[in-house]
């Protein structure tokens, strides 16, 4: 066996066994475009738990934006309004889709303007200290609602 098959089937391997062991399937990760000058901007995807415990995200990071935090969106006197929540919870079997108006991924004080198309590294950690790296694709618009987002002066703990 020729030595770039034996390195191709121990990237294999590995690949195989770190998706075994991460049981956190990511679909249709994006980071949401906004103007230049916008200083945040937030990441959606959708999060499955394909194993047989509860993952609980307390932690996430970017080198595209100074803080990161989860948000959920919610409703308060017919204004579209935001908090930060200390985790995401993905029981067992469970899909939950982080969205527009819904729940979702802040990236705070971004570091420079984002581009279309862009690739954005996210760090996700979990309550075990499992990391979950994630590439997020920067794309126009998304989901619809735009609920603040642009100033977050509607933040609320």
């Amino acid at each position: 066996m020729n030595t770039s098959i034996k390195w191709s089937l121990a990237l294999l391997f590995s690949v195989a066994s770190f998706i075994c062991q991460a049981n956190l399937k990511v679909d249709d990760p994006q980071v949401r475009l906004l103007p230049p000058g916008v200083p945040n901007t937030a990441a959606y995807m959708q999060l499955t738990n394909t194993g047989n415990k509860v993952i609980r995200l307390i932690k996430a990071s970017s080198s595209a934006s100074a803080k990161v935090e989860f948000h959920q969106s919610y409703h308060l006197d017919g204004m579209a309004k935001m908090k930060q929540v200390d985790e995401l919870v993905i029981k067992q079997g469970q899909t939950l889709s982080l969205e527009s108006g819904g729940t979702h991924i802040m990236l705070i004080n971004l570091a420079q303007p984002l581009k279309q198309g862009e690739k954005v590294a996210l760090t996700l950690v979990d309550d075990n200290n499992q990391i979950y790296k994630v590439m997020a694709t920067v794309k126009k618009g998304h989901g619809g609602h735009h609920h603040g987002h642009h100033g977050h002066h509607q933040h609320h703990h």
